[in-house]
């Protein structure tokens, strides 16, 4: 049985998603925030909460988060002519 053009080209976007992201991927499930937001002891709540109040650490912390979350290129695909998005169709885009 062939598959049709449309689930071929389903298939190579799919592919080329998985391929642009998976570098970032990798990464980003390596990176857990919760036991540094939400402590276990407390102990390292009290070092929590001094690391929000001394603003240099708080920021260098913004800073380092917003660098790997802005550290890929999104690439703009305009949406198909003969499709088109948005509340008409009943797809939100």
């Amino acid at each position: 049985m062939r598959r049709s053009c449309r689930s071929r080209r389903w298939m190579v976007a799919f592919r080329r998603y998985e391929e642009e992201f998976r570098g970032y991927a990798r990464i980003a499930r390596k990176g857990n925030a919760g036991p540094f937001l939400a402590p276990p002891t407390q102990g390292r709540i009290a070092m929590r909460n001094q690391m929000f109040k001394r603003r240099f650490l708080l920021t260098s912390m913004l800073w380092m988060t917003d660098r790997f979350a802005t550290r890929i290129d999104l690439k703009d695909y305009p949406a198909p002519a003969d499709r088109p998005y948005g509340p008409a169709c009943g797809m939100l885009g």
